[in-house]
């Protein structure tokens, strides 16, 4: 049997960051967030990417974070969002390296999980990281070196935007088949 695996960054997909010339979408909606013993957050998140990601959770596939908010994003609950799996917790150094060399921990994580499989593996990745910016390359590449992988989706959204309507679409097409 073909596991189906969707990770999903928080930040730049979710939870848009802000940028003075992005318009935020109209319909946001903001959220207070407490993650003891931090200050509540506040995430403004569009309620259709929360009803998505709660749709797919609850699909069959295996649905899991993949953040640097590693146990911050349990409380994601609070904005309706499922508890969700974190699919790799980085060190704080990985990811304070990765801004300093441009160059994600999120790849490594997702080749060396994906180099342990044996079985057949069909996955939507969902991120704004650098790494997608040549998503058409990044498939190409992971496709040959990975036996595994039946299928591949990667899904780069724009970090000042999150996701969109269509992007939600090309992930529930990709889930229904």
């Amino acid at each position: 049997m073909t596991r189906t695996l969707v990770l999903i960054d928080i930040d730049g997909v979710l939870v848009p960051m802000r940028h003075r010339k992005v318009v935020p979408a109209p319909d946001e909606v903001n959220h207070q967030i407490a993650i003891p013993p931090l200050v509540p957050r506040s995430v403004d998140i569009r309620p259709l990417a929360i009803e998505a990601v709660n749709r797919w959770a609850a699909s069959g596939a295996d649905v899991q974070w993949l953040t640097s908010w590693g146990w911050r994003s349990k409380w994601l609950d609070q904005a309706g969002l499922p508890e969700l799996p974190v699919f790799y917790d980085p060190d704080p150094y990985e990811v304070y390296g990765w801004g300093r060399s441009q160059r994600s921990w999120k790849k490594p994580a997702v080749e060396q999980f994906l180099e342990s499989q044996s079985e057949p593996i069909r996955l939507a990745w969902v991120d704004d990281d650098a790494f997608f910016f040549r998503a058409a390359e990044a498939r190409v590449q992971l496709l040959a070196r990975h036996a595994c992988l039946s299928d591949l989706l990667l899904v780069e959204t724009d970090g000042y935007i999150g996701l969109t309507d269509a992007e939600i679409r090309r992930i529930d097409r990709f889930l229904a088949t």
